[in-house]
């Protein structure tokens, strides 16, 4: 009986001693393309359960078969999953340093130069120099620009443009919108402009296109700005 035990005991030992001279370490650090620690990745020894993840460092440690070849998958959500081939002598350790390329683009850049004529580019501003020899009408001076603007009554300062309403232009002097109810209606101005041409220091006119600050018309936007007032002063 003593004879038994003490040769499963040496058996038992011998057991463990193959199996830790059958085993290798690989340890290894993932980081990204922009040189960051990849987190919580998994690193699987393929064809086998046996797996870890990475920690905060992006490092890992994982006990191979020795003397074998191995296939090691390196993978996480947010990577393009890699597979790298190894051959560990017994009881051998290895450093490995494994790059995953992202998904997704994390950074892109997008440069924008403004114009100067607008929040988003789409206003072309009118010199008020340009009105004067037209009768000194700004709604008129509109339909001789490339706006698509047109008038069907000369004896009115309503204006269309690409063939809407003269009720779908909005009108802002010194950020205002000025109503058209609030406008001598169609016909019946005469030709007369209800904006001061000696007053305007700045004339933005848009045919589309323009920002979500100015209402919810459809055919276009007239911004106009008077000049400030100076006293004697300031002059």
């Amino acid at each position: 009986m003593k004879i038994s035990l003490s040769i499963f005991i040496f058996l038992l030992i011998s057991a463990f001693q193959i199996s830790a001279q059958t085993t290798a370490t690989l340890k290894g650090t993932l980081y990204n393309q922009f040189e960051e620690p990849v987190v919580d990745a998994n690193i699987i020894l393929t064809g086998t359960s046996r797996g870890t993840v990475t920690d905060q460092n992006g490092k890992f440690s994982i006990t191979v078969p020795a003397n074998e070849k191995i296939t090691i998958k390196y993978s996480s959500a947010q990577y393009w999953s890699k597979k790298s081939t190894y051959t560990l002598f017994a009881n051998e350790t290895k450093e490995v340093r494994v790059t995953l390329n992202s998904r997704t683009f994390s950074e892109h850049i997008v440069t924008f130069n403004d114009p100067g004529t607008g929040a988003i580019g789409y206003f072309k501003p009118i010199p008020p120099s340009e009105i004067t020899g037209i009768g000194e009408n700004i709604e008129q001076t509109l339909k001789f620009g490339n706006f698509g603007v047109s008038q069907n009554n000369e004896l009115s300062a309503g204006y269309n443009v690409r063939g809407g309403n003269f009720n779908e232009n909005l009108i802002y002097v010194n950020d205002i919108q000025v109503y058209r109810p609030f406008l001598a209606r169609s016909g019946q101005q005469e030709g007369l402009s209800f904006i001061n041409p000696y007053m305007v220091s700045d004339i933005l006119f848009s045919a589309g296109g323009f920002d979500a600050k100015y209402g919810d018309k459809l055919s276009s936007v007239l911004d106009i700005t008077y000049s400030e007032a100076t006293t004697p002063d300031e002059v």
